[in-house]
């Protein structure tokens, strides 16, 4: 490979492009704030506006995000793991239905693996398939069963 060919394979710090509507189903008030960076890969984000730095990675996403303190994310969901490596502040992760199951705070240096989970639907758009697929596909911590809703569950409230 020849140094410009290699060239196509960085991305350069300065040269990140932030998207702030990364997740256009489930926006939390102050979420705009947030920016969100698709490194490597096609990444999570569900917005045509997000600019993916480098495209030529199949099955393989790097992402990063900056938030002020207070901010919080949108609800989103996705099929790939999630980790995170906080480079600077200091992040609070919470989970559970309302981010009252439990919450953990990571300094500078700490890096938190996200077990992955789903809530089904029942008005659905598309038609879930068998969870013995679902927990041989993706590694699955927990499957929640919700009792209404559907592909836009937040907008329905």
């Amino acid at each position: 490979m020849i140094p410009s060919e290699m060239e196509k394979c960085i991305v350069r710090y300065g040269d990140l492009v932030p998207c702030k509507t990364a997740f256009i189903d489930a926006h939390t008030p102050g979420s705009n704030q947030k920016e969100n960076f698709t490194i490597i890969g096609g990444g999570v984000s569900e917005s045509a506006d997000q600019h993916v730095h480098l495209r030529d990675t199949p099955g393989f996403n790097i992402g990063a995000a900056g938030q002020p303190p207070k901010c919080r994310n949108s609800l989103h969901v996705h099929t790939t793991a999630e980790v995170f490596f906080v480079l600077k502040g200091r992040w609070r992760f919470f989970w559970g239905r309302w981010g009252t199951a439990g919450e953990v705070v990571l300094e500078e240096g700490d890096i938190i693996n996200i077990p992955t989970g789903i809530a089904m639907f029942p008005k659905e758009m598309s038609e879930w398939p068998p969870e013995s697929y679902i927990e041989r596909i993706f590694t699955v911590r927990h499957i929640s069963n919700m009792n209404a809703g559907g592909h836009f569950p937040a907008l329905e409230k």
